[in-house]
Order: C-alpha cells, then structure tokens, then sequence
C-alpha cells in the first residue's frame, strides 16, 4: 500500500510530465559552493526573478551537482535548482539562450536544456 508521500509525489511528476511533455525543459541553479547559503539564497532569488520575467514556467527541485569535475577542486554539492518549463511551440532558442546566458552570469559549470 503506497503512503501519502508516495502518492503525493507521484502526482506531482504527473504533473509535471503533463506540463513539460510538448515543450522545451531546462535545468538552472546560482547555486555554487563557494559562496555562502546568504549569498547562494540571494543569487537564486535574483535568478528565480528573472525566469518569471522571461515568461517561463518553473519548478524547484533539489539538485545534486560535481562542481568543477575533473579538477583536484571538485566538490559534490546540494544545491537548490529549477526545472524551466519552456513555451508551447517553437520557441526559437529563447529557453536555450535564457539558460545559456544566465547559467554563464551566475558561474555555472554546465546548464541541461531538452
């Protein structure tokens, strides 16, 4: 018998899927380890203003990331993320320039777009 958490989070990736399966999706964050939860808290705020601005949908998720990978500096970190959801339609790049752009202002190793 499944409990409610089960059931709630099922629905919720239903949910999603249901919102991002005709469209472009993309993963974010301003999240980076060397800055301290304020600074990290305050970045994603700016970040999560700026997608809103830009039109796009979004969900936070908690994300997982290898910072600098392959260098004697890597790091595993917890970060606070967004799944973007994209315009219905060809949205001629706009989603992947938005996560281009923003992921390189904030310092990022590597933004997903799908």
């Amino acid at each position: 018998m499944k409990n409610l958490k089960t059931i709630i989070n099922e629905a919720s990736l239903g949910r999603v899927y249901q919102h991002t399966k005709d469209r472009n999706i993309g993963m974010i964050t301003a999240h980076r380890a060397e800055n301290t939860a304020e600074e990290n808290k305050k970045n994603n705020q700016e970040l999560e203003s700026h997608i809103r601005k830009a039109g796009f949908g979004f969900v936070k998720v908690k994300g997982r990331y290898v910072e600098n990978h392959g260098t004697p500096q890597a790091k595993n970190v917890d970060e606070h993320s967004y799944l973007i959801v994209g315009k219905k339609g060809d949205d001629k790049g706009d989603l992947k320039s938005f996560l281009l752009h923003h992921g390189e202002k904030h310092g990022q190793d590597s933004v997903l777009h799908k």
